[in-house]
């Protein structure tokens, strides 16, 4: 799980952390709730991460098995296993883009996330990009991720062949016990083979390799798109952000330039 990263030939420049707007949002999406307002970093969360965010990106053709076509590209972007350890263990993220249909009309780039938990989302930009206007198909390079463990990017496969946080345990105590079993033995498995990595798979660390994205992209804001299941709520999100610049509790949302996606499958009311 270690890289070398190719940095870009310019000279570094400084970048804030996250400062992302909701440039987007599904028409069933309800209104977002005001965050609780935590504490601000201590320090510069990208002060020893430098390398990271000013790598080079390397697009090319994306792989048979990432539900993507021609229409997508795909790469690969170097992140810390252990943010608080930038110098140890990397991984890699992979991620794809659909590119503007206009440059001249490019504002920037939209990321997104197909949370899950535990879905893939090579595939998202494309599904997004069909229930487009032309505006913001013109206005944004969309970008899919598989986050940290998943699919393209550096995977874990703890060999747990059944689970049951899908269904319920029903309602006596024995469904219940052989839930808990399950889940305490996925859990001890998962854990018994990846120690070192496993404690670093989980929402906050993604959030942050959501920054360094837009930062190999070399974009100084990056709006954001997610779909409604828990996984990187704004909130997340603003507490990797200095407190001038969180705008917790706020939604931009873009007048004739939102996304439609009613006609998109899976993402229409009531869906």
């Amino acid at each position: 799980m270690t890289g070398s990263i190719m940095p870009r030939s310019r000279t570094p420049r400084p970048r804030k952390w996250l400062a992302t707007t909701i440039a987007a949002a599904a028409l069933a999406v309800p209104a977002m709730a005001a965050c609780s307002d935590p504490a601000a970093p201590q320090e510069d969360p990208q002060s020893n991460l430098s390398a990271f965010y000013d790598q080079d990106v390397e697009w090319g053709p994306c792989a048979t098995d990432t539900g993507t076509s021609t229409a997508s590209d795909c790469a690969m972007v170097t992140v810390p296993l252990d943010y608080s350890a930038p110098d140890g263990k990397t991984i890699e993220v992979a991620i794809s883009r659909v590119a503007s249909t206009d440059p001249a009309q490019r504002r920037g780039i939209l990321l997104t996330n197909p949370g899950g938990p535990g879905g893939r989302g090579l595939g998202l930009p494309e599904i997004l990009n069909a229930g487009m206007t032309p505006e913001v198909a013109a206005a944004y390079d969309v970008i899919g991720m598989d986050t940290r463990g998943l699919g393209k990017s550096t995977p874990i496969d703890c060999g747990v062949e059944q689970m049951t946080w899908m269904r319920s345990p029903g309602t006596t105590e024995e469904g219940w016990n052989e839930s808990v079993a399950l889940a305490r033995e996925a859990a001890d498995t998962c854990w018994d083979k990846y120690p070192d990595y496993l404690p670093h798979i989980n929402t906050q660390n993604i959030a942050r390799d959501l920054d360094v994205i837009r930062g190999a992209l070399d974009q100084e804001k990056a709006s954001y798109f997610r779909v409604v299941v828990r996984h990187i709520s704004w909130c997340d999100l603003c507490a990797n952000v200095p407190r001038q610049d969180r705008p917790c509790g706020s939604r931009q949302r873009t007048g004739p330039e939102e996304i439609r996606l009613r006609d998109v499958p899976g993402h229409g009311p009531g869906q």
